[in-house]
């Protein structure tokens, strides 16, 4: 998957999202603990992990995770579509089916969260590796010590 195609309107909606609630680009970097240009570069899609920074750039916005990363959000971002038991029903359509639009919000959120449990494994392995590679270094140098 093609993530930065694929998605482009996460950063859209980061960007609309930013300057409704009047942020600026360093207010953001600052709040991620990113430099300014690192920052620009996720905007502008130059970044392609950059899946890592979206709970906190939606709590830094104030929105939940569910608007920053939802397509129709483009269109208007303060009208969530909010689904719960009470009204599932007025949004189902005839046949008593889940609307499209629901289906495909929540298969880019899987999608998001699959792309980043991948990278969560990664590190974890990589840290792995690391560990193993520390316990090595420490048995060799106890080993010349003795």
């Amino acid at each position: 998957m093609d993530s930065t195609k694929s998605t482009d309107w996460i950063l859209e909606n980061i960007v609309k999202i930013r300057k409704l609630k009047n942020k600026q680009g360093p207010e953001m970097a600052k709040a991620l603990g990113i430099a300014q240009g690192t920052y620009s570069k996720l905007e502008n899609g130059k970044i392609k992990d950059y899946y890592e920074y979206l709970p906190k750039i939606a709590q830094i916005l104030g929105v939940s995770f569910h608007e920053l990363v939802s397509p129709n959000r483009l269109n208007d971002f303060k009208k969530p579509l909010e689904v719960n038991a009470n009204n599932l029903d007025s949004i189902s359509n005839s046949n008593n089916s889940v609307p499209e639009i629901v289906i495909q919000q929540f298969e880019v959120i899987i999608n998001v969260l699959k792309e980043l449990n991948e990278n969560l494994k990664s590190e974890r392995d990589n840290y792995k590796r690391k560990y193993e590679n520390c316990k090595v270094k420490l048995i060799l140098a106890e080993g010349k010590n003795k």
